[in-house]
C-alpha cells in the first residue's frame, strides 16, 4: 500500500524503497570506433581482404618458382661456359694439329722422292722388282720428255723415233725380266706353303 505522499509502505507502516538498476560503464569514443572498425573488417574480410591474401599467396609461390628457375638457369649457364672453354681448347688443339700437318706436307713436297727409303723389299727378288718398276717409270718419263721436245721442235723426228725405239726396247726387256722374277716369287711362295704342312706333320709325329 502507499501513504499519502505516494510512497510504497509495507503493512507495518514502514516505507518501501526500490532497488537501483545496474547501468553499463560509459564507453569512450575511441573504443566505439575501434569496435566498429573491427566489425566492418570482419564483415568485409570474405569479399575484400581474403582475395588479396590469396593473391599474395599466389605471388609468393610464383616468386619461389622464379627463384628456382633462376638458380637452375645459372647452373646451366655455368655448365655451358665450362663446355665452351673445353671446346675452345679442343679447337686450339685441332688448329695446332692442322698447322703441324700443313708444315709436314710442305716439307715433304720439298724433299725428293726416294722409293728405297719408303718401301723396304722383303728379299732380293722383291728388290729387283722394285728397281725394275722404278726404271720402267723413268722410261715413261723419258718418252714423255722426248715428246715434249718434239712438240717444241727442239729435236728432229728421226732423233725422236730413234730415242723412243731404244727406250721402248729397254722397257720391253725390263718388263720380261720383271715377269720372270714375279713367277719365281710365286713358285717360291707355293713351295714354302707346301713345306709347312710337312713340317707340321713331322712335329706332330715327333
Amino acid at each position: 500500500m502507499t501513504n499519502y505522499a505516494g510512497t510504497p509502505v509495507n503493512v507495518a507502516g514502514v516505507a518501501h524503497t526500490s532497488t537501483p538498476t545496474h547501468q553499463p560503464p560509459q564507453r569512450s569514443r575511441e573504443e566505439v570506433l575501434r569496435d566498429e572498425t573491427h566489425a566492418n573488417l570482419k564483415a568485409r574480410w570474405p569479399t575484400v581482404v581474403s582475395p588479396i591474401a590469396s593473391r599474395l599467396d599466389d605471388l609468393l609461390e610464383m616468386q619461389e618458382t622464379l627463384e628456382t628457375s633462376k638458380t637452375r638457369t645459372q647452373h646451366q649457364l655455368t655448365s655451358l661456359k665450362n663446355e665452351s672453354t673445353a671446346l675452345d681448347g679442343d679447337i686450339s688443339a685441332v688448329e695446332s694439329a692442322v698447322g703441324d700437318a700443313k708444315r709436314y706436307i710442305e716439307a715433304e713436297k720439298a724433299r725428293p722422292f726416294i722409293a728405297s727409303q719408303i718401301v723396304q723389299p722383303a728379299d732380293a727378288l722383291s728388290t729387283q722388282v722394285l728397281e725394275l718398276s722404278a726404271e720402267h717409270a723413268a722410261s715413261d718419263d723419258l718418252i714423255e720428255g722426248m715428246d715434249q721436245l718434239l712438240a717444241e721442235k727442239k729435236c728432229g723426228l728421226s732423233e725422236f723415233l730413234t730415242g723412243v725405239r731404244e727406250v721402248s726396247r729397254e722397257q720391253f726387256f725390263r718388263l720380261q725380266l720383271k715377269k720372270k722374277i714375279i713367277r719365281a716369287q710365286r713358285q717360291k711362295a707355293a713351295t714354302t706353303a707346301q713345306q709347312r704342312p710337312v713340317q707340321a706333320s713331322y712335329l706332330r709325329n715327333y
